[in-house]
C-alpha cells in the first residue's frame, strides 16, 4: 500500500497543558474524531492529523488545561480519524459496494488529493435537499457526492476546498443540487467560481429543488449564470 504524502502547514490544533490536566477524560468523550488519549494519567493528543482545529474539547475541561494554537501541523485527515474508530470507514468508494458509498462527503471533510474524485461525475449538493428530494438519490447513483451547507458552514472554506478539488482532478461532470432559495442557491456560485480560480472549464449542471420536493429548474450553467430563469 502507497503511504501518502503527508501535508503540513500553519492552522490551528489543541494544545494540551500537562501541568495543569487532571486525567478525568472528559476531553476524550468530546472529541468526536477521538484525537486524544489518556497517557500515564494525562491526556495527549494522538497526533496532529487527528484534530480538527474546531475545540469542541476546549469547553469541556474544568481544569482549563486545553487551549487552540496556530502552529506547524500535519493537515487534519478525517479519513485516517474515523478509520481508527470505525477501520474499513476510512475511505470508502463506489468500487466498495453496489451504490455510490464513499467517505466523508461533507465539504469541510474531503481531502483535496483524495483518489475516489479521480476522473469522476461529481454531485455537489446542499445538505437538505436530500432529504426534502428523496428522488435526488437516483441522480447520484453512480456518482461522487460532496454536501454542504452555505448558509450555516464556512463558505470561504468551502471555496478553497472546491478549487483544491477541481485543481487536483479532471472531472468528467459536476452536478450542483441546491433549494429554490438564496441561500442555497450560493453554492451554485462557489462551485462555478472555483472552477473558474482552479481554470477549470467542466460543464456544471443545475439542479434546483422547491421545498415540495419537486425539481423546479434543471440546465447547464456558466460562470456568468447565478441563477434558473
Amino acid at each position: 500500500m502507497i503511504e501518502r504524502k503527508r501535508i503540513v502547514s500553519e492552522r490551528i490544533v489543541i494544545s494540551i497543558d500537562q501541568s495543569k490536566c487532571d486525567g478525568c477524560g472528559l476531553c476524550i468523550t468530546a472529541c468526536a474524531e477521538q484525537a486524544i488519549e489518556l497517557v500515564g494519567g494525562k491526556a495527549v493528543l494522538k497526533a496532529d492529523r487527528y484534530c480538527d482545529g474546531l475545540g469542541a474539547c476546549v469547553g469541556q475541561c474544568p481544569r482549563g488545561a486545553i487551549s487552540l494554537e496556530t502552529r506547524q501541523a500535519e493537515a487534519f485527515d478525517p479519513g485516517k480519524a474515523f478509520g481508527q474508530i470505525c477501520p474499513g470507514l476510512a475511505e470508502l468508494t463506489a468500487e466498495d459496494s453496489s451504490g455510490p458509498l464513499h467517505w466523508p462527503i461533507k465539504l469541510a471533510l474531503v481531502r483535496p488529493e483524495a483518489r475516489h474524485l479521480d476522473d469522476c461525475e461529481l454531485l455537489v449538493a446542499g445538505d437538505c435537499v436530500g432529504y426534502v428530494a428523496p428522488g435526488l438519490a437516483a441522480d447520484a447513483f453512480g456518482r461522487r457526492v460532496i454536501i454542504a451547507c452555505p448558509k450555516l458552514g464556512d463558505r470561504g472554506l468551502y471555496a478553497r476546498n472546491l478549487a483544491a478539488i477541481f485543481a487536483n482532478h479532471s472531472l468528467r461532470s459536476i452536478s450542483v443540487a441546491y433549494m429554490d432559495l438564496p441561500c442555497c442557491a450560493v453554492l451554485a456560485r462557489l462551485v462555478l467560481d472555483a472552477l473558474g480560480r482552479a481554470g477549470k472549464d467542466t460543464s456544471v449542471r443545475r439542479l434546483v429543488f422547491g421545498i415540495d420536493g419537486r425539481m423546479v429548474c434543471g440546465h447547464q450553467a456558466g460562470r456568468g449564470d447565478h441563477g434558473c430563469t
